[in-house]
Parts: structure tokens; C-alpha cells; sequence
């Protein structure tokens, strides 16, 4: 998954471990649901929370004992 970037965006950096367990949760709704529709809804409001986040650089929670890492979600 790539985010754009523009001069007024933030980068997002997703883990190698994010990516897989990313696919992983697809891939299951794929099976569970029998079709990829529901895969592909997770993955537009995945697009539009990346969105906002690298827009808005100070949402979330900071995390301890870590430079520039905020938490989203519990």
C-alpha cells in the first residue's frame, strides 16, 4: 500500500509486521465473506485514515518511549 506524498503530507511508514498482518486480515474476509468486497471497504477507509493522519500530523496519542510514533487506536 503507497500513500502519496506532497509538500504538505507526512510520510507514513508501515512495518514489514503492519503489511502482513494487513494482508493477512484481507485475505481472511476474502475467505470468511466468500468475495472481496468487504476487503476492499477495509481497505478505502484504511486509504482515507492514512489520508488523515499524514494530514494531520498531531492526531492520536503519542506512544511512550518512542520518537514521532502516535497511536491511533487502541
Amino acid at each position: 500500500m503507497k500513500q502519496k506524498k506532497d509538500s504538505t503530507m507526512l510520510s507514513i511508514i508501515w512495518s514489514n509486521r503492519a503489511i502482513a498482518e494487513f494482508e493477512d486480515i484481507l485475505r481472511y474476509w476474502v475467505r470468511h465473506n466468500g468475495t472481496v468486497t468487504y476487503s476492499v471497504k477495509v481497505e478505502a477507509e484504511t486509504e482515507k485514515a492514512l489520508a488523515l493522519i499524514s494530514k494531520n500530523s498531531l492526531i492520536g496519542v503519542k506512544v511512550k518511549n518512542r520518537v514521532n510514533v502516535r497511536r491511533l487506536m487502541g
